[in-house]
């Protein structure tokens, strides 16, 4: 990829009060994240040649994602890169996600991504801009009890900030179905660092 071609696309994530409800105290997390400030976990998914080549509307080759504690406020701040075919840029989201047992229930009961088929996980909306109330779009992520794994499911359009100082021209990304769910396994905390170094302006 030449220099410059990559664009950091980051996307600020926060959950306010009124849209979702407190997170209860036994989350998923807690029984393989300890509280101490700066502990993190890392989840990996790189898709062979085989199955891009029986999805060929799949556009993302290589899905990461980071879960770090954040001993501020008690927070779990997700960072996501989202790797994809040919010179089209590496997409990064971060943000802090809240767990909930209706995260996906919107305020008239309806779920709010379908593909989810659940109430229960992690419930983030995308921001325009770092500490903006203006939603960007919403996503889910599905960590398994054991937390050996997790389904990261991305509404779409979903905002993208150009560049990882957040100081870039953002606008709405959207993202095709092949795109939009992926499943990824926990992996060396090591494989997340330079994800998290990416994106310096975080905890």
């Amino acid at each position: 990829m030449p220099a410059g071609a990559v664009t950091y696309c980051l996307i600020g994530l926060a959950v306010a009060a009124a849209t979702l409800p407190a997170a209860r105290a036994e989350e998923p997390l807690h029984r393989i994240l300890s509280a101490k400030d700066g502990a993190s976990i890392c989840y990996h998914r790189l898709y062979d040649t085989d199955h891009l080549r029986r999805n060929p509307r799949q556009q993302t080759t290589e899905a990461l994602l980071s879960f770090k504690y954040d001993g501020k406020d008690g927070t779990h701040i997700e960072r996501i890169m989202l790797t994809r075919r040919g010179r089209q840029p590496v997409l990064y989201i971060a943000g802090s996600c809240v767990w909930s047992e209706t995260a996906n229930v919107d305020t008239s009961g309806n779920l709010m991504i379908k593909s989810f088929g659940k109430n229960a996980g992690y419930g983030c909306i995308a921001l325009t801009t770092p500490g903006s109330a203006e939603e960007g779009g919403v996503l889910l992520i599905d960590l398994a009890a054991d937390g050996k794994a997790l389904t990261l499911h991305l509404d779409s359009p979903i905002y993208a900030h150009r560049g990882s100082d957040k100081r870039g021209v953002g606008d709405y990304l959207k993202l095709g179905p092949a795109d939009r769910v992926f499943r990824l396994t926990r992996t060396e905390a090591a494989a997340c660092r330079a994800l998290e170094e990416n994106l310096p302006d975080l905890p």
